[in-house]
């Protein structure tokens, strides 16, 4: 067992104690009302039991700081011209994506987009950054229509290209 800073492991306690009850109060509402902090609260309880896992055990953190760790790194020994250039490219890749996201919807977008940011920018084997893709995809595509009742938003080209793919709304806004 490693030496845990008390702080650190009193402020892991404390989030995880407030992500809990808000995933707990969620259950008494409607199943709309109750949504987003089931989606947003059960990710951040498993994330926050990871941490609180990793200050015990030094195996556990070094695997979930191998992601990390490369590009804390790189963060600390860039020059402020070199930051600026690494804030305009991510800028690029989230324009990317939201333009991307509204043409073609989330079914075509986001398996090839988390391939094509983990080969490029996380520089993960192709393999890796594939099943990853799928994964992610796999959960994002079972998760909202099928236990959140939320329909994916396809994008506008079936809009554009109805006889072809069926047709498609523009969200509101």
């Amino acid at each position: 067992m490693k030496n845990v800073q008390p702080a650190v492991l009193i402020v892991n306690v404390l989030l995880l104690v407030l992500a809990g009850t808000i995933v707990i109060a969620s259950l008494q509402y409607g199943f709309r009302q109750r949504i987003v902090p089931l989606v947003i609260g059960i990710p951040t309880l498993v994330m926050l039991v990871a941490i609180l896992l990793s200050d015990f055990s030094p195996r556990l953190e070094r695997i979930l700081a191998m992601a990390s760790l490369g590009s804390l790194q790189d963060a600390l020994n860039e020059d402020i011209a070199a930051s600026w250039t690494r804030i305009f490219v991510i800028a690029g890749w989230l324009v990317a994506l939201s333009i991307s996201l509204f043409v073609f919807g989330f079914y075509v977008t986001v398996p090839i987009f988390l391939v094509a940011f983990f080969v490029v920018e996380a520089k993960t084997p192709a393999v890796i950054a594939v099943l990853s893709s799928l994964v992610i995809s796999a959960v994002l595509y079972l998760v909202f229509p099928y236990f959140l009742g939320i329909e994916i938003w396809p994008g506008i080209t079936p809009k554009v290209m109805h006889g072809v793919f069926g047709g498609g709304l523009v969200p509101v806004l």
